[in-house]
């Protein structure tokens, strides 16, 4: 079946949809807003489209900010056919990755500067999982949220609340708190694709990373990172694939 607009719009709040076959005109400039998270998202979108040129810059813009208005539609085909579309959503794959790079970088600054007899007595992994959280909650403000990205959001706020409390991070509970969390706010999110396969995959990994991490170290360390990008693209397909 297809999108259901009218669905959508219930859940929105929109009374009607429509379009016009005129351009839009502009009577006055919108007045000024108090961080405003979509004026901010299309100025850093627009210069890095600058800055990068063609649609190597749209497809960064999409990545970064969310903001996919600069794809053409021969390059959405392109991606829809490699089977890569799914990565200019922002989920679990961003969020992660921003967390993980700054959560890396502020620990080893704080190790750095221990070193250096600059900082003493401070667990500095539990510094630099409050900076990561951190600048996840502001990634999430300004890619515009989404149930992929608040869920991703969610689960990582989890772990690395979990390192703060030292705790086990990685569990099929951070799944569970996720979901109960968007539910709680949008129970509609239930039966759309998106939250579907986000949670579908998210948790099959979940499941099978034990037994990688029993097994990783059987294989050659120049290979490793290989099989694990083989593996989990795998067992997110096979979840996702019903």
């Amino acid at each position: 079946n297809g999108f259901d607009f009218r669905r959508a719009s219930f859940f929105d709040g929109l009374g009607a949809v429509g379009y016009t076959r005129n351009p839009v005109v502009t009577v006055a400039p919108a007045p000024p807003r108090l961080l405003d998270a979509t004026a901010l998202r299309l100025r850093l979108s627009r210069a890095m489209q600058e800055a990068i040129g063609g649609q190597e810059g749209a497809v960064a813009a999409a990545l970064m900010t969310g903001d996919r208005s600069g794809i053409e539609e021969h390059t959405n085909d392109i991606m829809r056919a490699s089977n890569l579309y799914h990565i200019i959503s922002i989920s679990g794959l961003h969020m992660t990755m921003l967390a993980g790079f700054t959560y890396a970088a502020l620990r080893l600054m704080g190790v750095g500067l221990q070193g250096l007899g600059a900082i003493r007595g401070q667990a500095m992994h539990k510094w630099a999982a409050g900076g990561a959280l951190l600048a996840s909650a502001v990634y999430l403000w300004l890619s515009g949220g989404g149930v992929a990205t608040e869920r991703s959001f969610i689960m990582v706020a989890v772990m690395l609340g979990a390192i703060l409390l030292d705790r086990r991070a990685i569990s099929l509970r951070t799944v569970a708190v996720a979901a109960i969390a968007i539910l709680a706010v949008a129970p509609e999110a239930l039966v759309t694709p998106g939250f579907q396969m986000s949670f579908a995959a998210t948790a099959s990994l979940i499941l099978v990373f034990p037994a990688w991490s029993r097994h990783a170290n059987r294989l050659p360390w120049i290979v490793r990172g290989a099989a694990l990008l083989v593996l989990s693209s795998l067992i997110a397909g096979i979840a996702t694939s019903p």
